[in-house]
């Protein structure tokens, strides 16, 4: 006796009921046991761990099957429901926490660069990072522009190009640092702030 057998007695007992059936008809997965439990719950299997003929005997035996199975099909559903809303709610949260560790290793970073600055009574690495990093890729999309690649094979050039993409983003990512976040980042970390503060 398999679980499938179990799934197409309880369709030709009860056709409607293909949400409870489809868990034993499929490939093995954690809603076999649902399923299982709440078969169990109605049929009067006592055991913790039903098999399947254990199943298909009370099935086979019981009077008010269809009844039963109706039952069971809105219990199951009922607990596949509150399991899914239980998954989105931690991966929710999981996204949450990481959010909020990435603020908070932000303003750590941006704390210890003020306390450098503070301490040295000088800015220049800013200053630095702003000229150099304005003016590098700058010139290198002047130099592209105005003189093209040299002849280099297609493979170099997709390296060269993916090379100055990634150059133009971490210039992005200096001034966001360096300069301070837009008002909707900085809204948006203190919306992550409020979450957190509420867990």
């Amino acid at each position: 006796m398999e679980w499938k057998d179990v799934g197409k007695k309880i369709l030709e007992i009860l056709p409607v009921a293909s949400s409870l059936a489809t868990p034993f008809l499929g490939p093995a997965g954690p809603l076999i046991g649902l399923a299982a439990k709440s078969l169990s719950s109605y049929l009067g299997v006592k055991s913790d761990n039903p098999q399947p003929d254990e199943i298909m005997a009370a099935l086979v035996a019981s009077p008010e099957a269809a009844a039963k199975l109706e039952m069971a099909r809105i219990d199951f559903e009922k607990e596949k429901m509150r399991l899914e809303f239980e998954e989105k709610d931690k991966a929710r949260d999981d996204q949450i926490q990481e959010l909020g560790l990435r603020l908070a290793d932000m303003q750590s970073a941006r704390t210890g660069h003020v306390q450098i600055v503070q301490a040295t009574g000088g800015d220049w690495d800013k200053r630095y990072l702003t000229v150099v990093g304005t003016l590098a890729p700058l010139i290198v999309l002047f130099y592209l522009v105005k003189f093209g690649l040299p002849n280099f094979s297609p493979e170099l050039t997709l390296l060269i190009g993916n090379l100055v993409g990634i150059l133009f983003a971490k210039l992005s990512t200096i001034f966001d640092f360096h300069m301070g976040t837009s008002s909707g980042s900085a809204a948006k970390s203190e919306l992550i702030s409020q979450m957190l503060a509420k867990k």
